[in-house]
C-alpha cells in the first residue's frame, strides 16, 4: 500500500488551511453601522429661575413592547412596564446630553422624570408620551468653502448672478462673492454631535421643578436581555473543512 510522504501531508495541510482562511477572510461579516448621536439640550427651572446647579435625573417611560408601534390587542393599563429609560447629569442650565433614544418596537404611554437638586429629590410625572417630544432638523450653513461656513443672502446672490465667467471659474466667482457678502458663521457656534461633527438634528427637554419633594422608590436594576447569535455560514463551513482535513491527516498518518 502506497503511503504518502511527509511532504505530501504538509502540502495538503497547507491547501486546507488556505481554503479555510479564504472562507474567513473573503466573505465579509455584516455589522450594524453605528450612527452618531445628536445632542439634546436640557433646561431646568425652579420658581421661574434657571437652575445653574448640578441636577441628576432619570427619565422613565412606560408602555408596551410592540413590533407594530401600537398597544397590543386587549392590553390593560396595569400591564404597562418600563420600556425605555436613560439617566444623565446636568452640571448647569442648558446642558448637552447625548442619548441614542432607541425606541423601536415600543409603544410608550407616558414618561416620568425623577431628579435630584441640592440633595433633594423631585419627580415630574407624565411630562410627555415621548422621552424627547421637541426635536428639530438642523440646517447650520448654506455653503462651506475653505474650511469656513457661510449663510447666503440677497447681496451674495446678486453678486453671483451678475458675475460672468466659464463653468470652470464657478467656484472662484462663488468664493469671491461669499467673502464679500456672505454671512460667515463662527465655527464655535456650530452644534456638534458626539463625534465632534456637525449635528443633523437637535432635541430639547425643558422642565420646571415642582415645589413638592418626595422620597424615591428604589430604582429597579435593568438587566439587558441577550440572545445567542448564530455563527455566520462561512465560519461554520471553514470549521467543517478544517475538521475534515485534520481527520484525513490523522488517518493518513496512521496508515503510514
Amino acid at each position: 500500500m502506497h503511503t504518502p510522504s511527509s511532504r505530501t501531508i504538509w502540502f495538503w495541510t497547507a491547501v486546507l488551511a488556505t481554503i479555510a482562511f479564504a472562507l474567513f477572510a473573503v466573505v465579509p461579516v455584516s455589522a450594524d453601522v453605528i450612527q452618531p448621536i445628536n445632542p439634546t439640550k436640557v433646561y431646568f427651572e425652579n420658581n421661574g429661575t434657571p437652575v445653574n446647579e448640578k441636577v441628576t435625573f432619570t427619565v422613565n417611560c412606560y408602555g408596551y413592547h410592540s413590533s407594530s408601534g401600537a398597544p397590543p390587542a386587549q392590553s390593560k393599563p396595569s400591564e404597562s412596564e418600563n420600556v425605555f429609560w436613560f439617566s444623565a447629569t446636568c452640571p448647569s442650565y442648558g446642558c448637552t446630553v447625548f442619548e441614542r433614544y432607541n425606541l423601536g418596537n415600543r409603544y410608550i404611554k407616558s414618561c416620568d422624570l425623577e431628579g435630584q437638586l441640592n440633595d433633594e429629590n423631585f419627580i415630574i410625572r407624565n411630562f410627555a408620551n415621548n422621552p424627547v417630544p421637541n426635536c428639530t432638523d438642523l440646517h447650520q450653513y448654506d455653503i462651506s468653502s475653505g474650511g469656513r461656513y457661510y449663510r447666503t443672502n440677497d447681496r451674495y446672490q446678486a453678486c453671483f448672478d451678475n458675475s460672468t465667467g466659464t463653468p470652470d471659474t464657478y467656484f472662484t466667482r462663488r468664493d469671491s462673492c461669499l467673502k464679500q457678502y456672505g454671512d460667515e458663521i463662527n465655527e464655535t457656534d456650530l452644534i456638534l454631535n458626539d463625534r465632534g461633527e456637525q449635528a443633523k438634528r437637535m432635541c430639547t427637554l425643558q422642565f420646571t421643578i415642582p415645589p413638592e419633594r418626595y422620597v424615591p422608590t428604589p430604582t429597579p436594576v435593568h438587566t439587558p436581555t441577550t440572545t445567542p447569535v448564530p455563527l455566520p455560514a462561512h465560519i461554520v463551513l471553514a470549521s467543517v473543512v478544517l475538521a475534515s482535513g485534520l481527520v484525513v491527516m490523522v488517518r493518513m498518518k496512521k496508515n503510514s
